[in-house]
């Protein structure tokens, strides 16, 4: 049985580089490339890395605060109630939104009759002779210097319309620009042109909508029906494959938020100073409505009146009253209603104190509290819902260390009381191994090695794992550990190395690894330089360094020299290449009349796999 909550395929995120006058997109920073894996229900997975390396950009996607660029989020939830599901409903492939249909066929249909009455008036002097036309009103009465207009704007017009049928991100963004311009165009063909220009007009401004896409991926159940027969209701997400976060609706993303939260890295930024706790705790009840049993007499709820955290499910299905009012023992009704000021109160005395926090602290002000107490807080806040995943970003990095125990310790028993699946990033190992059953490494967007906790940290693979290990502090000071320190600095996403992206700084890349023939010239250079140093003249024959591709460049060389330059580089080659990672990719040095041309290995990068059971690694050793 599949017990993931979580399942990631594939996901990537990238942030356009815009630059020039029109802001044009020149490049992208690859802030998550590729990346799978899975989030077993009730399970606490770590994700570390350095900083930069998209820990956090995973975790804002996978809640969708940021729009994935590709791949699938899917979660698994074990229950859901049929309004639910139906909501969830991916839209079946080849099913055009009704309002997309209506509105392109509108369009098309009033630009096709503004670009004929165009044309018949700017040829009425061709082929109607003797002004048969005006006999028509408003041909007798239209300025003949205006037929261009109407006749450019109806064109334009239909185009318009073309590229809304076919709605893809071009013809969105060639919508938007060609309406803005038809709107002025048509204007100046008035009066015929105004009915067209004030269409353009209101599509521009429907375009323009930040729900744009949804609204015109949005489709009813009959067209899915429709569309495939076979599906009489609502498919339950585990035969459907899991909700798949990117293809959600706002009303239905919406929803799904109940169900996942995230806990901040600055409790104090993710706070707005001019609430009180109250209100800051209370904000997710007030944003979203739960169906639930409530006394009208009391203007209250038995599911926000008990005093425990998890919101238990017989207030929240439609099945029997639970019993009389616990207050005023009336009859309880069932309502969709916001909650009341009173239920609000209610629920958020009962997270504050289940968090280490009292009453009292209702009406306080995020200022007036220590770290850990803002970060009890926010964890507050999360809980107001009752979720089953949550997004834990560094929530301990900004605490001392007696806090952040303190916190973690909340974190597991809250987890076991409520059944919580976490996904925890951290810079911080040692918590990460305190706190996760399972463990990511990332790099530069990808991840590197993935395994259980423990094994893990007793035999890592990766060498960046095994880096990355090496700087825990251990609290003995008779042990002696080796330090591996690595060279350069973390790459930028924008322009990650090629092949394995680690190779640059990895202290056992080879010719494998991905090396192009810049880096490659770059760490001969470096020997060269110390071999002219040492005396060597062969150094100073080398006239010019011409890069060719990838994987071959060529050295020019004083006439007459290239068999003293060739045999000198490739003694060097083989003498300083466990020194020169990147010269372990030269795959052959040849003379080439009056040059020296080397030749690379062609590198790849590597896929993440498994080595050992329950165990994978992305690195070419393994």
């Amino acid at each position: 049985m599949n017990d993931a909550l979580v399942e990631v395929h594939g996901l990537r995120k990238y942030f356009p580089i815009r630059g020039g006058f029109l802001r044009r997109a020149v490049g992208n920073v690859r802030a998550v490339d590729g990346i799978s894996f899975t989030i077993d229900r009730g399970t606490t997975v770590g994700l570390v890395g350095e900083s930069g390396c998209g820990k956090t950009t995973v975790g804002r996607t996978l809640l969708r605060l940021t729009k994935p660029t590709k791949g699938t989020v899917l979660y698994r939830f074990p229950t859901m109630a049929r309004d639910e599901a139906a909501l969830y409903r991916e839209i079946p492939e080849g099913v055009r939104p009704l309002s997309l249909t209506i509105f392109s066929i509108l369009f098309f249909a009033t630009g096709l009759a503004i670009a004929v009455f165009g044309a018949l008036l700017l040829l009425q002097p061709f082929m109607f002779p003797n002004r048969l036309l005006d006999q028509f009103g408003v041909f007798a009465y239209y300025p003949r210097e205006f037929a261009l207009y109407s006749l450019v704007g109806g064109i334009g017009s239909m185009v318009c319309a073309i590229l809304l049928w076919f709605i893809q991100p071009i013809g969105r963004t060639a919508s938007q620009v060609l309406l803005g311009a038809i709107f002025i165009v048509n204007l100046l063909g008035f009066p015929a042109g105004v009915v067209i220009g004030f269409l353009g007009l209101a599509f521009f401004a429907f375009l323009s909508r930040g729900s744009v896409k949804a609204a015109f991926r949005r489709t009813s159940v009959e067209d899915a029906q429709a569309a495939n027969p076979d599906s009489a209701g609502p498919p339950e997400p585990a035969a459907a494959g899991g909700i798949n976060v990117a293809r959600l609706t706002p009303k239905a993303m919406r929803i799904l938020r109940r169900r996942m939260q995230i806990v901040f890295q600055d409790p104090f930024s993710s706070m707005n100073p001019r609430l009180l706790v109250k209100d800051i705790v209370g904000e997710p009840l007030r944003v979203h409505r739960v169906e639930r049993w409530w006394c009208p007499r009391c203007r209250t709820s038995p599911l926000m009146e008990a005093r425990t955290i998890k919101l238990s499910r017989q207030f929240t299905e439609r099945k029997a009253p639970p019993g009389p009012c616990d207050i005023c023992h009336g009859e309880l009704v069932w309502t969709r209603r916001p909650f009341t000021g009173r239920e609000v109160r209610s629920r958020v005395a009962t997270l504050l104190e289940r968090v280490g926090l009292n009453v009292e602290h209702l009406y306080r002000f995020p200022h007036e509290f220590s770290g850990g107490q803002r970060q009890r807080i926010g964890i507050a806040r999360a809980l107001a819902l009752n979720p089953e995943f949550i997004v834990l970003d560094e929530p301990t990095s900004a605490l001392d260390v007696s806090v952040q125990a303190q916190i973690l310790n909340l974190l597991k028993d809250l987890q076991r009381e409520l059944g919580l699946t976490y996904l925890f990033i951290s810079h911080h190992l040692a918590v990460i191994r305190h706190i996760s059953n399972q463990v990511n490494v990332m790099y530069v967007g990808e991840i590197v090695e993935t395994a259980p906790t423990e094994e893990l940290f007793q035999a890592p693979l990766h060498p960046y794992t095994k880096a990355l290990l090496s700087a825990i502090p251990v609290p003995d000071p008779d042990a002696k550990m080796q330090r591996i320190v690595l060279p350069g600095d973390v790459p930028s996403p924008a322009n990650p190395p090629a092949g394995c992206r680690f190779h640059p700084r990895c202290p056992v890349a080879f010719e494998l690894c991905g090396w192009t023939a810049l880096e490659v010239t770059s760490a001969l250079d470096d020997v060269f330089k110390e071999k002219e140093h040492g005396g060597a003249r062969e150094p100073n024959l080398v006239q010019q360094v011409e890069i060719e591709d990838d994987l071959s460049f060529r050295l020019v060389v004083a006439p007459g020299t290239a068999g003293e330059v060739q045999r000198f580089t490739g003694a060097v080659v083989r003498e300083r290449a466990e020194t020169r990672r990147g010269l372990k990719a030269v795959e052959s040095v040849d003379v080439d009349g009056d040059s020296v041309i080397v030749r690379l290995h062609e590198g790849r990068a590597p896929v993440l796999k498994l080595a050992e059971p329950n165990h994978a690694v992305a690195c070419h050793l393994y």
